[in-house]
This record gives C-alpha cells, structure tokens and sequence, in this order.
C-alpha cells in the first residue's frame, strides 16, 4: 500500500471514501454547528474565534457558514473538510517520501504514518464536525512551515545558511497554520523529531536546535500580531487564551491526560476507566524500555538524556495546550501529537521486528486493525447516534411545530445516553455524546428548526427556551407553575425507535 504514487492517490482516496462515505448523505447538527449556523449572519461566529487568537479560522467559519441557511447544508462544510483531508494527506505522503529518499524515516514508516492520518481519531472529529473544517489548512501549512526549514538545513554542516526566502516562507505559513489553530502548528517539529532519533545522540545537532529557536520565533511574532488584531478589531481576548505559571500542575496534566491519549494508538477510552490507567502507562513503559534496548551499547548516561529530549520535544508538539490556563486534552488538540507518539511506536517496532515474514504478518494485521478502528470511530462512535439523535428530533417537532407556543421547556439529554442505547464509549465532548446534553444547544437548534419548517424567522427568534439538565430538574420546576404546554425531553425523543 502507497508505494508508488498513483497507486497512493487511489489507496488513499479509497480508503478515505470507505471509512467517511457517510460524510456525503449524513444530516446532523452537532454542538457548535447549530450555535454557529443559526448566528451565521450576525459576525459572532468571527468573534468567538477572534478572540481565541484564530483570526482566520473566525473569517472561514463566518463566510462558510454564513452561506449555509440548513441542518441538511451542513454536510456540503463537512464535504469541503473531507476533500480537504485527502489532499492533506497526500501532501503530506509525499513530504515524508522526500524524507524516506534521505534515508531519515524507513520507506514502511511512511505507509503507516499516512495510513494513520486517515483512521486517526482527530481526523474523524476533523471531518465529522463541521466548526472543525479549518484543521487541514493549519495542520498542511503548519508542516510545510517545519518542511521548508528543515529542507533547507539538512545536509549542512559546520557553517549553516539559511536563505532569506526559507525563513520568510516557513514564518508566512507558521502564522497561517496558528491563525487557524494553535495546536495544529506542533507538526512543524516533526522532521527534526526524525532527526534527532536518527542522530540517536545526547546533544542536539545545530539543526535542530535552529529548528527549535525558530519554532518558538514563530510562536512569538504570532502571539504580538495575536494582539494587534484584538487591538484592530476592538476586541478582548478570551479567558482561554490565558497563559499559565503553574509549570508542575501543567507537566501533571501532560502526563496523565495527552499523552496516554496519544500512547492509546486509535483506540478511544473513557477517562474514568482502567484503560488509560493500564494500556496507555504500559505501552508508555514499552517504548522506554525499546529505547534502552536499542542503545544499550551507548550505556545509561546516555539512554536516559536522550529519552528526556523526545519527552521535551512531545511537549513542545503540544506547546499552545501547555502555556494555556486550560487543562482539557480534546482529540482535536491531539494530531500532532498523536503522530509523532505514533512514528516513535513503530519506529520502534520495526527495529526490533528483523524477520520479513514476521514483520509483513504484524504489519498486516496492525494494519487491519487500524482500518477497522477508524471506520468504527467515525461511523459508530460519531456519527451514527447523532444521525438518529437529528432524526428522532426532526421528525417529533415535524407535527408540533403548528402548536408550538412562544415558551418551550427543554429537557438535555443525558450525556452517557449513548452509551447505553448504542453500547459506545462517551470520550470528552467529541465521541459518544448526544449534542442536545449542552446548554448551548437547545436554543439555536429549537429556533434553527423553526424557521426550517415555517420560512419565520421572527416567530423563531421570539420563542424562549427554557431548559433543564434532567428530568427530575424539571419536574421540581413544574411543581411550581401551571402546567407547561410545549415539553421537550431529549431521552424520550432520543429512544425512540
């Protein structure tokens, strides 16, 4: 699989079209696509993402969606996000090809870190959730950052050059990739990660200390124009883009939350079960121990340094998450990441695998394993419940709508209803969840299918929605009023069949 080119355009664009096939005849709105579709005309979609520091991603999310007017029209952004990807993809094959050719990663490694790019679990939520649509901009032009740079360093010795166009080019499109989203720009480490292994010593070439000084460099002009924008635009920084001082509760959260997530490979957990606690910590230890085998001969003194500094550059992957005052390791945050955690596995593994035969059966069967994982995670995990989630609703208001009065009383739906109607994992807010459990959604989407069935938009912005996050919520507030004429409860609607 994708050793020749033509051959990689049709594996890829194949194995895109199995696993996200649902992406062209899915309706659903989940989470944030309902709040942004339904204020697609008054700019707020810009704001929001303005004040996080995503000022282009604010300008593509208002004009995308402020040229979507329906549920239904949502699948076309998701679409755009699909295609997206598979160029994405394909670039980024080909980027890792050049580097194969200069012998720094193994031919196999390079089908398998695309291979992984297609089933992995942040390109399922990239593709699935239409506010996500911007990550392939970021993710390409955040490794075409790191590539030019790196290209135009490997090989050099002693005196380093690096040409004026190199550096204004990688810079241009750092500052793209962080405009659209911060945690994306960690990609750009990625080949002086394969680097520095390769070298397999203590002390860090000057390659990729250039390539660590300017990585920061970029970070730093992003973050002055950050607040320039705000400054032009009139507007205030949002409290996530906070930075924080609190350096051992932020190495705490690295350790226990993004990088088992990253160790877990393609297989999505609850947080509160004994996966992340035994299979993550384990595969973890694996590595460490491969490591010390590998280079035994160079002895411990120099083992342990070097396994510190792949740690410090996994943590430099994941920087935006690690200055921010918010502990919250979404998939979304996670492709760099995830990728680099996945190269340094199989890197790995393939070292120590030496029999062909052995290693075409592993390879095989790990293969399947993860074709088999993605085409659950986005079609099982994602959006199948919400499809029926959508549905249900859509068909229950379709009768009521002419009785619906101006108040409606809501009731959220439970966030592990999933998990019991459909037997899925809830992870965070991205997997295995009903969209109607946020309290951001009842209003716009009440109002959103108002005007989809009646052409009102004034009869549905004067509904008020008032809204409950159980029933037994609700039941305490009923005692208290006249009974209520329009009540909505989710897991009712959500179970039916």
């Amino acid at each position: 699989m994708f050793s020749r080119k033509p051959i990689a355009v049709l594996a890829i664009l194949l194995l895109f079209t199995i696993i996200y096939h649902q992406v062209f005849i899915a309706d659903y709105a989940y989470l944030d696509e309902i709040h942004q579709l339904w204020n697609n005309k008054d700019r707020s979609n810009f704001t929001m993402f303005a004040t996080q520091g995503r000022w282009l991603t604010g300008v593509a999310i208002n004009k995308l969606f402020g040229a979507t007017n329906t549920i239904q029209e949502l699948k076309y952004l998701r679409i755009l996000s699909f295609f997206g990807w598979i160029l994405t993809t394909f670039s980024i094959y080909l980027v890792l090809n050049k580097w194969s050719a200069k012998q720094l990663i193994d031919n196999k490694t390079v089908r398998f870190l695309t291979l992984y790019i297609i089933v992995s679990a942040p390109v399922a939520i990239f593709i699935g959730w239409a506010s996500c649509l911007e990550l392939f901009i970021a993710v390409l032009s955040g490794l075409l950052s790191g590539a030019l740079l790196f290209n135009n360093l490997y090989g050099q010795t002693g005196y380093i050059r690096v040409s004026n166009l190199a550096l204004l080019g990688s810079l241009g499109l750092g500052i793209i990739s962080l405009f659209f989203y911060q945690n994306a720009f960690g990609i750009f480490l990625l080949p002086f990660l394969f680097h520095y292994v390769k070298e397999a010593a203590i002390k860090p070439s000057k390659i990729v200390w250039i390539g660590l000084f300017y990585y920061l460099v970029i970070y730093l002009v992003y973050y002055f124009l950050f607040k320039y924008s705000l400054q032009s635009e009139h507007l205030v920084a949002s409290d996530r883009t906070g930075i924080s001082t609190n350096i051992p509760g932020k190495l705490s959260f690295f350790f226990s939350w993004p990088l088992p997530s990253a160790f877990t490979l393609n297989y999505l957990y609850e947080t509160n079960t004994l996966t992340p606690q035994i299979l993550a910590p384990g595969l973890l230890l694996l590595w460490i121990v491969s490591v010390f085998l590998r280079y035994k001969t160079k002895g411990f003194v120099h083992v342990l340094p070097f396994i510190a500094i792949i740690i410090v550059f996994l943590l430099l992957i994941y920087l935006p998450s690690m200055i921010s005052k918010e502990n919250f390791a979404s998939y979304r945050t996670l492709f760099p990441l995830q990728l680099a955690v996945f190269w340094l596995m199989i890197s790995q593994a393939a070292y120590f695998i030496k029999k062909n035969s052995t290693k075409q059966l592993i390879a095989g069967t790990f293969a399947t394993v993860l074709m088999i994982t993605g085409f659950y995670n986005y079609n099982f995990q994602f959006v199948h419940p919400l499809k029926n989630e959508y549905s249900n609703f859509n068909n229950y208001m379709e009768s009521r709508i002419p009785t619906l009065g101006d108040t409606v009383y809501f009731i959220r739906a439970d966030k592990k209803l999933f998990t019991s109607l459909y037997s899925i994992r809830s992870t965070g807010d991205e997997f295995g969840n009903p969209s109607t459990t946020r309290d951001w959604v009842p209003e716009p989407l009440i109002r959103q299918i108002v005007i989809e069935k009646t052409g009102n938009r004034i009869k549905a912005e004067q509904i008020k929605v008032i809204q409950f996050s159980s029933n037994e919520e609700f039941e305490k507030y009923k005692a208290t009023i006249r009974s209520p004429v329009f009540v909505i409860n989710m897991n009712s609607i959500i179970s039916m069949q």
